[in-house]
């Protein structure tokens, strides 16, 4: 009986110093530096287990495993992408799991792109899910269910948040809702009698305005010049229009045969109205300035080459200040 009893307490003692050694591994802090951990959607605990003892100094699986199961941590694990904070011990490493947020990405949309800027960026994005958007602004319109029949110029420019495994296209009707918001808003609070008959006209004159100049408080001038232009029926002349209708042909190099090209239905300078399309990504201020432009005669501007403008009444006023942009330039190049 006295070898039994010494037996039993073996066991017992034996037993002891496992559980508490279990005790002392589980309470442990692991790892260093905070990490990223990706949970694909019908990730098993197990497999998230073993993810972790690879990115994690220290940390055992089977620890985890069975401190996450014990926790039920199986029946409530979620996909994402998610930031765990380190170090920190096993059952605090499960309780991060049960609150973390899904870490948040960015992507910015600037004014004066193009549509095949966007898709540009969008196919870049790391962390989105490209959907092959047709780079035909027409074609996309379609794949992405817009209002107007052309993609371009129809999202908001801002910074827009996502997880990783947002879409392209998801991301892009959030842009299109907000810029759908901004422009109704813009045009039901516009200046009476504008002569624009809608608000994709609004929409289309915005971005000209975007691509004219980058200095916000010349935009309600610049307006200004497209509306009095358009209300005496008047081209409107303006060279960003020739540009895009030109597309990948544009080298850098505006000259007078593109100008006379009767052909390119955004050549401003040899048709009537506004173009077909929007040319760009206008921004908020662009689209208040055309909703709220300042006519103050002016018909013409032109470049000072310092990114502003000279605005002139007349033509003549005008090409006095295009033979003085003409001579300014020249001066920087000789010198």
């Amino acid at each position: 009986m006295r070898w039994i009893g010494i037996f039993l307490l073996a066991v017992l003692l034996g037993a002891g110093a496992v559980v508490w050694s279990i005790h002392e591994r589980l309470n442990e802090p692991v790892g260093s530096e905070p990490v990223i951990i990706v949970v694909a959607p019908g990730t098993q605990l197990r497999a998230l287990a073993v993810q972790l003892e690879k990115r994690i100094p220290g940390l055992e699986s089977d620890l985890f495993y069975a401190w996450g199961r014990w926790k039920d941590l199986h029946l409530h694990l979620r996909a994402g992408e998610f930031q765990v904070r380190l170090p920190d011990t096993i059952p605090g490493l499960v309780e991060q799991f049960f609150r973390v947020r899904p870490v948040q990405h960015k992507l910015t949309l600037i004014e004066g792109w193009t549509w095949l800027e966007v898709r540009q960026v969008l196919k870049d994005s790391e962390a989105l899910k490209w959907t092959d958007l047709s780079s035909d602004p027409e074609k996309a319109a379609r794949q992405l269910q817009l209002r107007y029949p052309n993609a371009e110029g129809q999202f908001l420019p801002e910074t827009y948040y996502f997880i990783r495994g947002t879409t392209d296209r998801e991301l892009l009707k959030r842009a299109h809702k907000a810029m759908m918001q901004e422009l109704e808003t813009a045009w039901a609070d516009r200046e009476p009698d504008l002569p624009l008959k809608s608000p994709y006209d609004a929409l289309i004159l915005a971005s000209i305005v975007e691509k004219e100049t980058g200095w916000a408080p010349e935009r309600p001038r610049i307006a200004g010049v497209f509306i009095s232009r358009l209300r005496r029926g008047m081209r409107l002349q303006t060279d960003p229009t020739v540009i895009y209708g030109l597309g990948q042909a544009f080298d850098g190099n505006l000259t007078r045969r593109h100008l006379a090209d009767a052909g390119n239905p955004y050549n401003t300078y040899r048709r009537a109205g506004l173009p077909p399309t929007p040319i760009a990504l206008p921004g908020r201020e662009a689209i208040q300035a055309v909703m709220h432009p300042v006519e103050d005669g002016s018909l013409y501007f032109v470049s000072t080459g310092e990114g502003r403008h000279t605005f002139s009444s007349t033509l003549r006023d005008h090409n006095r200040a295009v033979r003085t942009y003409i001579r300014k330039q020249r001066e920087k190049t000789s010198r």
